[in-house]
């Protein structure tokens, strides 16, 4: 008996099992909507819930194709990339509030270079001189930085002094006998001073809420009519102690600007949207900040809804791979 794999098997061996791993267009053109498209097209904010092999990078990334094609700006994060060993890796070497400082200015960081390749793909947008402005206020609020620790400063400088005196002597005989003298004196003086300033300590990141809002908001306001998408991709992958701050910095900064919306692809399981720090609460409150109504496990997981696979297989159109996911 043979062992060797059919034409079919081969073919199919050969096509990439994850999303990340095809490009954009084919992502769009293999998409089979289950019912999520419309759902997750809407301007809410929203969690699109879904254990590992379900659709959400593919949801995601369709997602991003069909804005793109209508003219908004859709800026697609995989959080996976996002951060530093630092931050991620190092636990409590490192506060929370420094790790998800230094998350939240590599995430801002793609989200400005997303918002710049936009402009430069659009030629209204890359001619509007607010706009420009606006997009380098925003570098501006998040690459601020400040040293913890002693400063020193010292002072150096010289001073020049000149002096220049003048005198003039005339005589006249007519009609009548007269002399004249006369004088004058010239002064100048230059002064140069330098200030030196040398900072010893920890280099830590400084953000302030408040001008990233407003940056935004003034981003946002300069493009018209376009609404701006920031599709957030992996967010289990985050630490979940920083989980909570990265939460925070979405409520206060992006969620109440009316021409931002939100997608966040996440495993329910392994979320934690919401926590306490130094005795506060903080992070998304799911159904008042972010929906949480789209689930994929409900679609695509045949124990969760064996009679939807069933009906499909049997009589509705060609399905993808993950249509009807299998968690054995």
């Amino acid at each position: 008996m043979s062992t060797g794999l059919t034409s079919i098997n081969r073919a199919l061996n050969l096509i990439p099992k994850r999303a990340e791993q095809r490009q954009v267009d084919q992502l769009r053109e293999t998409f089979v909507d289950s019912g999520v498209a419309a759902a997750v097209q809407a301007i809410d904010h929203q969690v699109l819930y879904g254990r590992r092999g379900t659709g959400k990078t593919h949801a995601l990334r369709y997602l991003e194709s069909e804005l793109t094609a209508r003219g908004d700006i859709a800026i697609y994060v995989d959080l996976r990339v996002v951060g530093s060993p630092e931050g991620l890796f190092m636990g409590d070497q490192v506060s929370h509030t420094e790790r998800a400082a230094r998350l939240l200015v590599d995430l801002l960081g793609i989200v400005h270079e997303g918002l710049l390749g936009a402009a430069l793909e659009d030629d209204q947008l890359l001619t509007d001189e607010l706009f420009v402005r606006h997009l380098d206020g925003l570098l501006a609020a998040i690459t601020t930085v400040r040293v913890s620790g002693e400063v020193e400063q010292s002072r150096e400088g010289e001073q020049r002094a000149a002096q220049r005196d003048t005198a003039d002597l005339g005589a006249s005989l007519a009609p009548s006998p007269s002399v004249e003298i006369s004088a004058s004196s010239e002064g100048s003086s230059e002064s140069r001073q330098l200030l030196r300033e040398v900072r010893r300590g920890t280099e830590r990141i400084s953000l302030n809420f408040a001008d990233i809002a407003r940056a935004l908001r003034e981003v946002a306001s300069s493009i018209s009519s376009k609404r701006i998408w920031l599709l957030l991709d992996e967010w289990s992958s985050v630490p979940t102690g920083v989980q909570p701050l990265l939460g925070e910095f979405l409520v206060r900064c992006v969620l109440p600007l009316q021409k931002f919306t939100v997608k966040i692809g996440a495993i329910e399981q392994q979320t934690n949207f919401r926590g306490e720090v130094g005795g506060a609460t903080v992070g998304i409150e799911l159904g008042a900040d972010v929906a949480a109504n789209v689930n994929l496990d409900e679609l695509m997981v045949y124990e969760q809804n064996e009679e939807w696979c069933t009906s499909r297989t049997r009589s509705g159109p060609a399905i993808s791979s993950v249509d009807c996911y299998s968690s054995i």
